[in-house]
């Protein structure tokens, strides 16, 4: 019976070992979770990246309404159609690049993905076998190479270019280099950090949640005694 598992970054709320072991899932399992989270792409400026920010109407007359150009496309109170949305240039994308690059992005992701791979090698030995079918998982959906495109739209979405260019100087100072040369192991051991923690503390999280349940189960079988 398989006692533990690892919930992977990019896989919002479902176990790969229940994934790769769909017997057990029935099972009881206690699950430690050790995940990145998942943010979406924010929506860029209007006029650029994936999507546009809706622009609010600017005739006083119906300024609740969204997305409209001028008056005539809120004469009927209805809101108009968004602007078709614009793709970054290339020397924006060049640009979130070579900050991410410079920031040691692409290790700090890679280093990761590999970082919970072994640990879920190291939990359940008998999926050691299926450990290619796992990095060929994470190279393909999850590696940098894979997210780099949707990470640049994150970057060019919070910073203006000037930002990021200064970052950029930053990253080439010795401090920065130092920085980012660390901040994977910096980020493996605060996952390492949290999920020690999560460990300790569970049978506190576990009585809680009892205590929880069992008042709201008795609150609603007063509720059913006291209507009839």
């Amino acid at each position: 019976m398989l006692k533990r598992s690892l919930l992977f970054a990019g896989v919002a709320g479902t176990s790969l070992l229940a994934a790769a072991e769909p017997a057990a899932t029935n099972a009881p399992v206690v699950t430690e979770e050790e995940t990145v989270a998942v943010f979406a792409v924010p929506c860029p400026t209007p006029g650029s990246g994936e999507c546009a920010r809706p622009r609010n109407c600017p005739d006083k007359k119906c300024p609740d309404k969204k997305d409209c150009k001028d008056k005539k496309d809120c004469k009927d109170k209805k809101a108009c159609a968004a602007p078709a949305a614009a793709d970054y240039s290339d020397g924006d994308y060049d640009l979130a690049f070579t900050l991410m690059e410079a920031g040691g992005l692409p290790a700090d992701i890679d280093d990761a993905n590999n970082f919970l791979i072994i640990e879920q090698m190291a939990q359940t030995p008998m999926l050691k076998p299926a450990q290619p079918a796992f990095e060929k998982f994470f190279h393909d959906h999850c590696s940098y190479h894979a997210l780099k495109r949707d990470l640049a739209r994150m970057h060019l979405a919070t910073f203006t270019r000037d930002e990021m260019r200064k970052l950029i100087d930053f990253f080439h100072t010795p401090a920065g280099k130092k920085y980012a040369a660390n901040q994977a192991k910096l980020h493996r051991n605060a996952m390492a950090l949290r999920a020690a923690r999560i460990h300790r503390n569970l049978p506190e999280l576990q009585k809680n949640v009892h205590e929880c349940m069992t008042k709201t189960q008795q609150d609603k079988a007063d509720s059913t005694a006291t209507n009839k």
